[in-house]
């Protein structure tokens, strides 16, 4: 049932050996989400993401994750696999989004700058037509514009149901809320998609970025930097962990870098001297070398 469910639209799938040798491992996963959410277990972590020109942080991503009681680090690969596979991923992906919008409000009571947070979503989470409600209820509980909500959807669960995706992207954008495409080059491209979707930002998967500063590598990101251009859509560089790759993603066309150069993903409280860092330097005119930031995220 749960392969069957897993395929978008009506499907069926006939009983094997191995979903009964799995069915125990299924069934103990599924409870200690529960359990796990219950506990308010799940917590998120920060990446920023800096202009590629001044180094100034411009944005930051929320990544889930899970520190189980007697587990230990659960790999988010493994514990959302686990929650869509078990249909707990609409319950979590709640609880992770409203942990976003609470932090967002607490940052803008603290500093005088703060930026835009980017939520991953779920492709099953954008199957459920109340998700656009959803998320501006959320906004309006924890007090937090549209306008500082990101939510980063995944190329193949456009491509997979694209009449649904555009009319979710359509009411999200209809409330404020900015849509980006994640992954974006990891096979699942459509011209066609891009144009009908109405994102504001695409973010160009590490795979992409990885052989910068190749030249066939950078023929690439130039020409999706140019194509985003003429559709009006941002472009952001994930996977950036070298100075030569943050060069030539810049060079390409990249206006945000995002990656190890800068800073690994940080917990709330150490966000802080990014966003002290972001006010002082925008109050005084100083533009930061974007090498400069590596120091903040160590």
């Amino acid at each position: 049932m749960h392969v069957a469910k897993r395929t978008p639209g009506t499907s069926h799938v006939l009983a094997e050996k191995a979903f009964e040798r799995g069915s125990s491992n299924a069934l103990e996963q599924e409870q200690a989400l529960r359990a796990g959410i219950e506990r308010a277990e799940f917590h998120l972590v920060y990446q920023p993401k800096v202009d590629a020109r001044s180094g100034r942080l411009t944005s930051l991503e929320a990544l889930a994750r899970w520190d189980r009681p007697g587990v230990g680090a659960v790999s988010p690969v493994e514990f959302i696999a686990a929650a869509e596979r078990t249909g707990l991923i609409g319950v979590l992906g709640t609880a992770l989004l409203k942990q976003a919008c609470q932090q967002i409000a607490q940052w803008q009571a603290q500093f005088t700058r703060c930026v835009p947070v980017a939520v991953n979503v779920s492709p099953l989470q954008l199957l459920d037509p109340r998700f656009p409600q959803l998320v501006a209820q959320t906004l309006q509980t924890c007090g937090v514009a549209a306008q500082w909500l990101t939510l980063e959807i995944t190329e193949s669960s456009a491509v997979q149901n694209m009449e649904q995706t555009t009319v979710q992207v359509e009411q999200l954008r209809a409330i404020g809320v900015h849509v980006a495409m994640d992954d974006f080059g990891t096979g699942f491209s459509s011209l066609n998609m891009l144009r009908s979707l109405r994102l504001h930002t695409v973010k160009i998967d590490r795979g992409l970025i990885d052989p910068l500063p190749s030249p066939d590598a950078v023929a690439v990101v130039r020409a999706i930097c140019q194509l985003a251009e003429a559709l009006h859509l941002h472009v952001v560089a994930e996977g950036v962990e070298t100075a030569a790759q943050a060069t030539a993603a810049r060079d390409a066309g990249c206006g945000e870098l995002q990656g190890y150069l800068y800073s690994r993903p940080l917990a709330a409280q150490d966000v802080g001297p990014w966003l002290t860092r972001l006010a002082i330097d925008l109050e005084s005119g100083t533009v930061v070398s974007p090498l400069q930031s590596v120091k903040l995220g160590t």
